[in-house]
C-alpha cells in the first residue's frame, strides 16, 4: 500500500511541476478536499468519527461530482 501511494504522490508531484498552470489546477483541485478534511477535528468518539467521516465523504462527491453537473446541465440549457 505505501508503495502505490509514494508512486501516484510521485507521478501528482512530476505533474503539479511540469507547467505554472498546472500549479494552480492542482491547488484548485486539493484545497476543497484537504479543508472538508478539517471537520474531522469535530469529532469526540467513534460514532461521530464514522458520521462525520460519511458526511466528508457525501461533501467531496458533492463537490467533485454534484455541482459540475449542475454547471454542465445549466450551460447546455442555456447554449440548446
Amino acid at each position: 500500500m505505501h508503495t502505490i501511494r509514494a508512486h501516484i504522490q510521485k507521478d501528482f508531484l512530476c505533474y503539479y511541476l511540469d507547467n505554472d498552470n498546472n500549479s494552480l489546477r492542482c491547488f484548485l483541485l486539493v484545497t476543497p478536499m484537504i479543508s472538508s478534511l478539517s471537520l474531522m477535528d469535530n469529532a469526540n468518539s467513534e460514532s461521530e468519527v464514522l458520521s462525520i467521516g460519511i458526511s466528508v465523504i457525501m461533501l467531496n462527491i458533492g463537490m467533485y461530482l454534484g455541482i459540475p453537473a449542475v454547471v454542465i446541465v445549466g450551460i447546455r440549457k442555456a447554449v440548446f
